[in-house]
């Protein structure tokens, strides 16, 4: 019979390992359908509420938009969103985000050039903005206006695309208003009915937020979610999960597997298990260490331990236990009987 190994395993890490026992291909097709239903946790509500994923082909992820705005905005932060998608993944799952018009998911997928694509968006009907952008009329001063803006230019090309930018600009500020968009309480550009702060402005105002976490936690890195809220009120306990696991991943490159005394080693054990510096025993740093090894930076002739080596047995801990807890002349017979 296999030795029966000690405590139970967390199912966040029995998943993952059963799905990459299936092969590459199933734990890549895993992962895809992970970022595309837990979009909202990965880009914000914000963002999630204006831009919907599709689905992911090729290494491109495939969204639509709801407004010309948001798209744009995203457009403009597609480094940060590739990153955090492949952050939440665990992998380099995307290397680009594209915007389609509409979305109709094929009757027979194909599944030779690799793809994953959401089902229940299937059939959706997303709403046509450019044209009801179109259907906006403009005044004569619109149009004055568009011309004064593009009469220094001598390229016409350029002067007629100018132009044609400002009317479908001016067109989409009417629109807006229509729908009775709202100045951003930050900068002043409209945004939707719903949402306080335009796009850019969220993301600040997030990445901000982020930031003070950060820097919370670095300070006192065993400080649980009540702690940090102290210092920063606004913050959720998804932010500072999000963070925690941020610093722990960036902490845990710079240690080695074999360390468990240095500086660094130990705001990492107390970054990760959430434990301030009189609580940081041998046992507790081995065992932290242990958890963490594959993240930790390993030197060429390491040797990984057996488990039951960092975690006795539990048997074998129970007998360690009992004979401590046994009169010392109990344990001299137990040893002659021995």
């Amino acid at each position: 019979m296999a030795r029966r190994m000690p405590g139970l395993e967390h199912t966040a890490t029995i998943i993952p390992k059963a799905i990459h026992a299936l092969g590459p291909k199933q734990e890549k097709e895993f992962y895809e359908h992970w970022v595309l239903w837990h979009w909202g946790d990965i880009a914000g509500d914000a963002i999630a509420r204006h831009v919907k994923v599709m689905g992911i082909r090729n290494k491109v992820l495939y969204a639509t938009s709801d407004d010309s705005v948001w798209a744009q905005e995203i457009r403009m932060m597609m480094p940060q969103i590739v990153q955090n998608v492949n952050n939440y993944a665990g992998q380099a799952l995307i290397k680009e985000m594209r915007f389609v018009k509409k979305w109709e998911k094929p009757a027979v997928p194909d599944r030779s050039s690799g793809g994953t694509w959401l089902a229940r968006d299937a059939g959706e009907e997303d709403p046509d903005i450019g044209r009801k952008r179109r259907q906006i009329p403009l005044t004569e001063q619109d149009i004055a206006d568009a011309q004064k803006l593009a009469a220094g230019i001598e390229d016409e090309d350029l002067a007629m695309s100018l132009r044609g930018l400002y009317r479908k600009q001016r067109q989409l500020d009417k629109l807006h208003a229509q729908e009775e968009w709202h100045p951003c309480a930050s900068c002043g550009r409209l945004c939707a009915p719903e949402d306080r702060l335009c796009p850019a402005c969220h993301m600040k105002e997030e990445e901000e937020l982020r930031a003070k976490v950060r820097g919370v936690l670095r300070d006192i890195p065993w400080a649980r979610y009540a702690e940090v809220h102290e210092y920063v009120p606004d913050c959720t306990t998804k932010i500072v999960n999000e963070q925690r696991a941020l610093l722990v991943q960036q902490l845990a490159s710079t240690v080695e597997v074999t360390d468990t005394e240095s500086l660094a080693a130990k705001n990492l054990v107390m970054l990760y298990r959430c434990l301030p510096p009189d609580k940081l025993t041998e046992e507790v740093m081995k065992r932290a260490i242990y958890d963490l090894r594959f993240n930790l930076h390993r030197p060429k002739d390491y040797k990984a331990p057996r488990r039951y080596e960092i975690i006795p047995l539990r048997h074998a801990e129970h007998g360690r236990k009992a004979a401590a807890s046994r009169p010392r002349g109990a344990q001299d017979v137990q040893e002659k009987k021995g």
